[in-house]
């Protein structure tokens, strides 16, 4: 009879226990989904002001056509990621372009003390930090479920129901991991 207990209140516990591990590693997935769409909307704000930048530039900057086709162009391949690995590799590309843009801003003090370019340039500088906000945050978010896939015993309920790992969002670039600046006088 005792032993029949024992064995109730083990199969108990680690029922329990498989449970409170499954649930731990679901959450944890569903955190690091969550996240990644708060970096995926910031990006897409990037975008859009990079576009309306553009747009700004040209009419004061029209002999300026390949670096606004380059910028355009690296805008373009940036809104077709697919996770964290395709917006990685694109950060160095977009950060490139928005340099190259504001160098081309310097060259025309009229455009820089234009109100509404001053106003999406501050806008982008505010979405850059947001975008590192948010990426250090859905890189917490992925440590997190990642180390609840690979430490024991979780880990054992991780393989059984096929819980993959996650990318980090990382900046494969230390010339892009800050915000483009100009100091507009």
């Amino acid at each position: 009879m005792i032993a029949t207990l024992i064995a109730v209140a083990l199969a108990i516990a680690f029922f329990g226990w498989y449970l409170l591990a499954f649930n731990s590693l679901v959450a944890g997935r569903n955190r690091v989904d969550f996240t990644w769409s708060n970096v995926e909307v910031e990006l897409t704000r990037r975008l859009d002001l990079i576009g309306n930048l553009v747009e700004t530039v040209k009419g004061y900057a029209a002999h300026e056509r390949k670096t606004l086709e380059n910028v355009i162009a690296a805008r373009n391949a940036a809104s077709n990621i697919k996770g964290p690995e395709d917006a990685a590799a694109s950060q160095g590309d977009i950060a490139k372009a928005v340099a190259s843009l504001f160098a081309v801003v310097e060259s025309y003090p009229e455009l820089k003390a234009d109100e509404n370019f001053r106003r999406l340039h501050a806008e982008l500088v505010v979405t850059e930090d947001r975008i590192a906000e948010r990426r250090g945050g859905y890189n917490a978010a992925v440590n997190e479920y990642c180390n609840l896939c690979e430490a024991f015993p979780s880990n054992i309920v991780a393989s059984l129901h096929d819980f993959p790992p996650k990318a980090f969002f990382d900046v494969p670039d230390d010339d892009v991991r800050t915000a483009p600046r100009v100091v507009l006088t």
